[in-house]
Protein backbone atom coordinates (compact mmCIF):
# COMPACT_ATOMS: atom_id res chain seq x y z
CA UNK A 1 0.00 0.00 0.00
CA UNK A 2 3.03 2.58 0.96
CA UNK A 3 4.80 1.56 -2.75
CA UNK A 4 1.15 2.75 -4.41
CA UNK A 5 1.49 5.74 -2.75
CA UNK A 6 5.03 6.32 -3.20
CA UNK A 7 4.18 5.66 -7.30
CA UNK A 8 1.14 8.14 -7.10
CA UNK A 9 2.78 10.96 -5.43
CA UNK A 10 5.45 10.49 -8.27
CA UNK A 11 3.35 10.62 -10.84
CA UNK A 12 1.76 13.47 -9.58
CA UNK A 13 4.42 15.29 -9.35
CA UNK A 14 5.69 14.44 -12.85
CA UNK A 15 2.42 15.70 -14.36
CA UNK A 16 2.49 18.71 -11.89
CA UNK A 17 6.02 19.72 -13.43
CA UNK A 18 5.29 18.99 -17.07
CA UNK A 19 2.17 21.73 -16.79
CA UNK A 20 4.39 24.47 -14.81
CA UNK A 21 6.78 24.12 -17.74
CA UNK A 22 4.21 24.36 -20.39
CA UNK A 23 2.83 27.59 -18.36
CA UNK A 24 6.07 29.11 -18.46
CA UNK A 25 6.54 27.94 -22.15
CA UNK A 26 3.58 30.00 -22.98
CA UNK A 27 4.27 32.72 -20.70
CA UNK A 28 7.39 33.18 -22.33
CA UNK A 29 6.02 33.18 -26.03
CA UNK A 30 3.68 35.32 -24.91
CA UNK A 31 6.13 37.75 -23.74
CA UNK A 32 8.34 37.47 -26.63
CA UNK A 33 5.68 37.92 -29.63
CA UNK A 34 4.87 41.65 -27.37
CA UNK A 35 8.54 42.01 -27.33
CA UNK A 36 8.93 41.62 -30.77
CA UNK A 37 5.89 43.48 -31.99
CA UNK A 38 7.23 46.64 -30.43
CA UNK A 39 10.85 46.36 -31.76
CA UNK A 40 11.73 47.57 -35.65
CA UNK A 41 12.97 45.51 -38.27
CA UNK A 42 16.57 45.65 -37.48
CA UNK A 43 15.91 45.31 -33.56
CA UNK A 44 13.60 42.39 -34.23
CA UNK A 45 16.30 40.42 -36.87
CA UNK A 46 18.57 40.69 -34.06
CA UNK A 47 16.30 39.66 -31.23
CA UNK A 48 15.19 36.61 -32.80
CA UNK A 49 18.85 35.97 -34.37
CA UNK A 50 19.86 35.97 -30.55
CA UNK A 51 16.84 34.15 -29.21
CA UNK A 52 17.73 30.97 -31.75
CA UNK A 53 21.69 30.84 -30.58
CA UNK A 54 20.66 30.67 -27.03
CA UNK A 55 18.39 27.78 -27.89
CA UNK A 56 20.56 26.25 -29.66
CA UNK A 57 23.55 26.23 -27.65
CA UNK A 58 21.09 25.01 -24.07
CA UNK A 59 20.07 22.20 -26.28
CA UNK A 60 23.42 21.41 -26.77
CA UNK A 61 24.38 21.53 -23.36
CA UNK A 62 21.64 19.11 -22.97
CA UNK A 63 22.61 16.83 -25.22
CA UNK A 64 25.90 16.42 -23.79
Amino acid sequence: MEELMIVMILVLFVMFQSVMEELTLGLEMKLTVLLLEELGPVQRFQTLRFMLTKMMVSNSLVEM
